[in-house]
């Protein structure tokens, strides 16, 4: 028999950072930290959504799970972003949930810190060791938005997991 694809899709929102991370057949196998320049703008936003549909395409999402921030700091930018991402799930037929930092921290309490968050996941999938080691070096927090996406992603293929017991 074959099986279901199990894509998924973890994003951790932002007007200039984006992290994303698919996880396939309980395999992490894609990760990073988008970057998007410049002042908001239309163009800017096309740029941020025509990346996320790339993945839905490339990867067969089936769900996505969207970080963001809490509803007190949505920018006008957040909420272009988070509304293009919905349309975008729903003409692709992706089941979406979003949730915030906090509530994924009261879901996983071991993630309260950064670093407990990358220990957390690193324990889990150890290709992201690197990631982490980089990270552990910088001044300022670059990989920390690709970390939460990967824990998103996370979070919802231990709920899709579950669910199918």
């Amino acid at each position: 028999m074959k099986q279901r694809n199990m894509s998924i899709l973890g994003v951790s929102i932002g007007a200039k950072r984006n992290g994303v991370a698919v996880i396939s057949y309980e395999t992490l196998i894609h990760w990073k930290v988008h970057t998007t320049p410049g002042t908001w703008s239309d163009k800017k936003l096309q740029c941020i959504v025509d990346r996320y549909e790339s993945y839905i395409k490339k990867y067969m999402v089936k769900w996505v799970l969207i970080k963001v921030p809490p509803y007190t700091h949505h920018s006008l930018a957040v909420n272009a972003v988070l509304h293009h991402l919905l349309q975008l799930c729903q003409r692709h037929g992706c089941m979406v949930e979003y949730k915030t930092k906090a509530s994924l921290q009261e879901q996983i309490p071991e993630v309260q810190r950064p670093k407990e968050l990358m220990q957390y996941l690193t324990n889990r999938y150890p290709i992201l060791i690197h990631e982490q080691e980089k990270e552990l070096k910088n001044k300022q927090a670059y990989q920390v938005k690709m970390f939460e996406a990967v824990l998103a992603a996370h979070y919802m293929h231990q709920q899709i997991s579950n669910n199918k017991k």
